[in-house]
């Protein structure tokens, strides 16, 4: 087919090509199509429709578009302005309950002291470990933490605080007080947002030296909503560039690959060894070229 559309079968790769006035936008195989734009009233699948990941800035042109996240592991939708999960990641909420199985344990008297976890009674996504729980998909998650301060030590107790730790640092505390009892309880919930990598901790502080080992003390969370992923990060250079950099912010203009006039060149490149056989498929015929005299 030829004309303003234009469609042209290439033999060596098995690929369909689209073309409108000369200008590629589009290709289609047995294997994997692209076709950027296509307008249907309905789409039909007899056995599934496959939504990939992008990078576009969710805005107001686009309302209504779908993609997956490979940040959240979810469905998003663009709202308009920002994009929205659809829903939790993984077949089940990402959730988790421990406690100390019926064995106290030994606190230091009127310092913050970090509790220790013995019994899993359930943990979904393995996110907890080492007595604290590591969030590996980003959001916004519920925290609740008990604590039973009790005078097995033989000291009336005066007061008992409860305080979960984000990353180190306390991110909510909360406890009674009293006066010469033989146990208190505390409890905190708070809703926090984690981003991956971080993790929270279960703290107790008391006049006392012992938390209470049956299930009065339990530390449980559950992950809210996903946070939307990516589409609007700009690299620091201009926006003809394609950036990279092992780690950190880009600088402007450093690390960049420029396309212009039909080629795609970079300032410098530095590594020990590299070898091409082929692009496309097709093989590279090594060519020496000679200039001076």
């Amino acid at each position: 087919m030829s004309g303003t559309l234009s469609m042209l079968a290439i033999s060596n790769t098995g690929y369909i090509s689209l073309s409108t006035a000369g200008t590629n936008w589009g290709y289609l195989s047995s294997g994997v199509n692209y076709l950027p734009n296509l307008r249907s009233t309905t789409i039909s699948a007899s056995s599934a429709i496959q939504v990939g990941a992008n990078a576009l800035a969710c805005a107001s042109g686009i309302s209504g578009t779908m993609r997956y996240s490979q940040i959240s592991s979810t469905m998003e939708y663009c709202n308009g302005s920002a994009w929205v999960s659809m829903g939790p990641s993984a077949t089940q909420p990402i959730s988790f309950l421990v406690n100390n199985g019926g064995s106290n344990q030994t606190v230091t008297s009127g310092a913050p002291t970090k509790l220790s976890w013995n019994t899993k009674v359930f943990d979904t996504n393995n996110n907890f470990s080492g007595n604290r729980f590591t969030a590996t998909v980003p959001g916004k998650y519920l925290f609740s933490l008990t604590a039973g301060c009790t005078n097995a030590g033989g000291v009336s107790i005066d007061y008992c605080q409860a305080a979960i730790y984000k990353n180190g640092s306390s991110a909510a505390v909360n406890g009674p007080q009293a006066t010469a009892t033989n146990y208190l309880g505390a409890n905190v919930v708070i809703v926090l947002d984690m981003a991956n990598g971080d993790y929270v901790e279960g703290y107790v502080t008391t006049d006392t030296n012992t938390v209470n080992g049956n299930t009065s003390t339990n530390f449980s969370g559950a992950l809210l909503a996903p946070q939307g992923g990516g589409g609007t990060a700009q690299p620091a250079g201009s926006n003809a560039d394609v950036q990279y950099n092992g780690a950190g912010a880009l600088a402007a203009d450093t690390g960049k690959f420029t396309y212009a006039s039909g080629l795609l060149s970079t300032p410098n490149i530095s590594t020990t060894n590299i070898s091409i056989t082929t692009i496309n498929g097709q093989p590279i015929t090594p060519v020496l070229v000679v200039t001076g005299s």
